[in-house]
């Protein structure tokens, strides 16, 4: 099976492989759409690297990597990693790299205070943007992963406004500024919204 994220993103069509077990959005239109405005409000540059945590099957990566220098995509479940490593490959995508890690793991953030890189090189890179897609328990460890990082653009797109509160209050609290917001009915007919913003570092 496979599902695509067509014409509408101005760039070469993208085909993503998916098992009847794997996690999609169940709304393509919506997902189509929601992918074109991380496209727009976080216009990578041909010289940037962008970051992709909690990146599934490459939803978003592949997306990026049409117009990025480079996409490193982090999941915490290794057959998504390889089934996001095959959609890269399957579609010509050579500047899409993707990692197992579990992103709920402060030792991360450890790691990069200690520049210890040797379990999670990807760790040692630097990054110009990070967007992260995490489930409904938010992403409160990446978040704080993110800051030590010191990545100055972030897009958070999440699926519970309760845990959105709380980890934009992190990034809130170390410096970071929201610039746009915006709210798309993924699920049609049920209380669950997708939100989408983004942050910019103060200088």
């Amino acid at each position: 099976m496979a599902y695509s994220l067509g014409d509408e993103l101005k760039n070469n069509n993208i085909n993503i492989q998916f098992s009847h077990t794997d996690f999609i959005q169940v709304n393509a239109d919506l997902n189509r759409k929601m992918v074109e405005q991380a496209l727009d409000w976080l216009a990578v540059q041909s010289n940037e690297n962008v970051l992709d945590l909690f990146c599934g099957l490459g939803n978003f990566s592949l997306a990026l990597a049409q117009v990025a220098n480079k996409v490193v995509g982090v999941e915490g479940v290794q057959a998504m990693v390889d089934k996001a490593s095959l959609n890269a490959k399957q579609n010509g995508l050579n500047n899409a790299t993707f990692y197992q890690a579990d992103l709920s793991d402060p030792s991360l953030s450890a790691a990069v205070l200690a520049k210890n890189y040797n379990k999670h090189h990807w760790l040692g890179e630097t990054y110009n943007k990070v967007l992260l897609d995490p489930a409904r328990a938010g992403g409160e460890q990446a978040v704080k992963l993110i800051v030590q990082l010191e990545i100055p653009t972030v897009l958070y797109v999440s699926c519970d406004p309760e845990t959105l509160a709380r980890d934009s209050h992190i990034l809130v609290a170390q410096g970071y500024e929201i610039i746009k917001i915006s709210s798309l009915d993924m699920f049609v007919h049920t209380k669950h919204i997708e939100t989408m913003v983004l942050f910019e570092k103060r200088q």
